[in-house]
């Protein structure tokens, strides 16, 4: 399977489930993720699946780069979306070497959906050092479930924080100029 292919197929089936996902209706694992957006500083959502392993929650990317790593690298205070109730988290991106053993928990529990086994080089029965060759393909992060009142309250201004500026052009008094806002 290509990339293209995977890509717009997954773009309208998360759509999908993250409408599905805001009406309440039960998926398993799946929760809906809410960002900030890295330019726009709008907040953005997307279908993520949550892992488990050893007591720790993991989100992973089995699709590499997408655009919800690249929100949370700059802004790691987000939301989780699961049966109407929303959590605000903060999550950390881990080594490659905490990584692996996620990764190969996360193969053999999802082996079954049709896109994830060949977003992986790896299969089910290989060992932990093909989970580590591959690991810098897929990000993995540690999720901390927020409880502090102040770290709550902190996460829903993370937004101004880590908002880029936007540059616009308006008119002004006949003339056209360019402007930066945060």
């Amino acid at each position: 399977m290509n990339n293209t292919s995977v890509s717009s197929t997954l773009l309208k089936t998360s759509r999908l489930v993250v409408v599905l996902l805001r009406f309440g209706v039960p998926m398993g694992p799946l929760r809906i993720l809410e960002t900030i957006g890295r330019t726009s500083g709008l907040t953005r959502t997307t279908a993520v699946v949550l892992t488990t392993r050893q007591g720790d929650s993991w989100l992973v990317s089995p699709f590499g780069d997408t655009d919800w790593v690249r929100n949370v690298r700059t802004s790691p205070n987000a939301h989780l979306v699961h049966r109407r109730q929303r959590r605000p988290i903060h999550v950390t991106e881990v080594d490659h070497y905490t990584a692996a053993p996620v990764l190969q928990t996360f193969l053999r529990r999802y082996r079954r959906v049709p896109f994830v086994p060949p977003a992986f080089t790896a299969d089910v029965s290989s060992d932990l050092t093909h989970f580590l060759a591959e690991a810098h393909l897929h990000p993995v992060f540690r999720i901390s479930h927020l409880t502090d009142p102040r770290a709550i309250r902190a996460s829903r201004f993370s937004a101004a924080r880590h908002r880029a500026p936007i540059r616009e052009r308006v008119r002004w008094d006949g003339q056209e100029r360019e402007m930066t806002r945060t």
